[in-house]
């Protein structure tokens, strides 16, 4: 009686990467070394593609089978790609997480509201390279590691109504009761691009071209001091974004937030792009949105119609310009802009 045995060949290992995702590929394993995972990627195939699922998903990953190599595809058409280096870095480290971590999706949300994964679903940016840069570390962390406990970041976050009104002071207030009486810093008038005016108690303002456009004064802040900054906007015609930026230089260096006509919010800043973006349940169209801004101590709260958006660390002002933001062929009304030192 013969018995013979054979073992069966695996198919060669395939890595194929271009060379503007080999560096992500490095820092990805760089990052699981520092956790305390020794990774070798040696079977994957990269590619760029568009569509995918429709035009859905940013990245897709194929799991790899006894046959081929893990394949991720990645759409470089899409936000998550263009917006920023931390949206880029977050798409291929996502693909990654299920390519090579085998991590499927998690949509379940911290106790501040922000995305406890990396691994979402959807799309929205989760940190950027201002104001919550330093949500990264949690983040990767998570990704190699599901079990990591809620960061202290995202614990005891103060409600809107924590802050009354006897402990501020006020800096500043507008309220567009009428053009005489208005600042007159306030731009006014009718251009070939936009519209200007105030007119029954808000501010009136509209792109009325491809173009969006930045309509500011110059108000001092005293940045070693606590304080607030809110305004109400609501968004008259038009699809795109408005936003109350603040503390900036010129029209490419300040702070952004704003809204949509839909139900998505956004923060960030015009040097390193949006810092977090994501659907939200309180926007409603068609009316007054409130967006507060409150500094206190070394952190940010950003509050939407009086609800919890997101929380980051306060950053030195670019300069003292304050105002108004209106995408291109929108129109808006900003109801008042009110500043206070918190006491």
């Amino acid at each position: 009686m013969t018995i013979s045995c054979s073992k069966e060949e695996l198919p060669p290992k395939v890595y194929e990467v271009p060379a503007l995702i080999q560096p992500y590929i490095d820092d990805f394993i760089a990052e699981a070394a520092k956790r305390g995972q020794n990774l070798v990627i040696d079977d994957l195939k990269v590619e760029f593609s568009t569509n995918l699922q429709n035009g859905d998903a940013a990245g897709l990953c194929t799991f790899a089978n006894e046959n081929n190599a893990a394949k991720i595809q990645l759409d470089t058409t899409s936000s998550n790609w263009q917006n920023n280096a931390s949206s880029r870095e977050a798409l291929i480290f996502h693909e990654l997480g299920h390519c090579i971590l085998n991590r499927p999706h998690r949509d379940d949300i911290l106790s501040n509201g922000n995305f406890a994964s990396m691994m979402r679903a959807k799309g929205e940016q989760v940190f950027g390279g201002s104001l919550n840069n330093f949500k990264r570390d949690y983040y990767l962390d998570e990704l190699f590691d599901e079990n990591t406990p809620e960061p202290d970041w995202a614990k005891n976050i103060p409600a809107y109504n924590s802050i009354s009104s006897a402990q501020k002071t006020q800096i500043y207030q507008e309220t567009f009761d009428s053009d005489a009486d208005a600042d007159l810093r306030w731009s006014r008038g009718t251009s070939n691009k936009s519209i200007r005016k105030i007119e029954n108690g808000y501010y009136y303002f509209e792109s009325i071209d491809d173009g969006a456009y930045f309509s500011p004064i110059g108000i001092p802040i005293n940045q070693n001091t606590d304080f607030e900054i809110e305004t109400a906007i609501k968004i008259v015609s038009g699809d795109r974004s408005t936003m109350l930026q603040w503390g900036g230089s010129s029209a490419e260096n300040l702070f952004f937030y704003g809204f949509t006509s839909g139900k998505f919010s956004f923060m960030g800043n015009w040097q390193s792009g949006t810092s977090a973006a994501r659907d939200v349940n309180n926007l409603q169209p068609n009316t007054y949105t409130k967006l507060t801004i409150r500094k206190i101590s070394d952190n940010y709260y950003f509050y939407i119609n009086e609800e919890l958006f997101d929380n980051g660390k306060f950053e030195a002002f670019f300069g003292n310009l304050i105002g108004f933001y209106v995408g291109p062929q929108t129109a808006i009304q900003a109801d008042y802009l009110s500043i206070h030192r918190i006491n």
